[in-house]
């Protein structure tokens, strides 16, 4: 055990860091000057509920609209950054698929559920070939829907 703190000692010498090697506090990180972590950024322009699916809606750019699809075990805020980086250009729908991240399970089949629920999306808010993007499940379901609805959905 000596040995493993003198080769740990050793190595916080030679990598500069003084202060961690003396037992030291390190300095806290440095401000984000672009706030790029901190959820507050990305607040919603609109926020809704659509057949279970919570829907927040970032921007409302002029380019085509961007769905995006979090995965298993996941809710909207995977997609925080993104959001923050297309806003700008695109209107971005941001959803939490129902069952998921908190939200009431759909009856019955919660995958065709999600699938009523996207299409439902896509027709309520008149959006012309919007683009999906999907993590994991999410892809699932975006290469599903551009698969068989190929003259509403533009792109995967």
């Amino acid at each position: 055990m000596k040995f493993k703190a003198s080769l740990l000692f050793a190595l916080c010498l030679a990598a500069g860091l003084p202060a961690l090697a003396a037992g030291q506090p390190a300095a806290p990180n440095p401000p984000d000057p672009a706030n790029r972590f901190a959820a507050a950024a990305a607040a919603p322009a609109e926020r809704f509920e659509l057949k279970g699916m919570l829907v927040e809606r970032h921007g409302s750019g002029g380019l085509r609209a961007l769905i995006l699809i979090p995965g298993l075990a996941s809710g909207s805020w995977v997609w925080q950054e993104t959001a923050r980086e297309f806003a700008g250009s695109h209107t971005v729908y941001v959803v939490t698929l129902p069952g998921f991240d908190g939200r009431p399970a759909a009856e019955g089949n919660p995958l065709e559920a999600a699938r009523v629920a996207l299409l439902e999306l896509v027709a309520s808010r008149r959006l012309v070939k919007p683009v999906l993007v999907g993590h994991s499940l999410g892809g699932t379901l975006a290469i599903d829907l551009a698969a068989s609805e190929p003259g509403r959905i533009g792109g995967v």
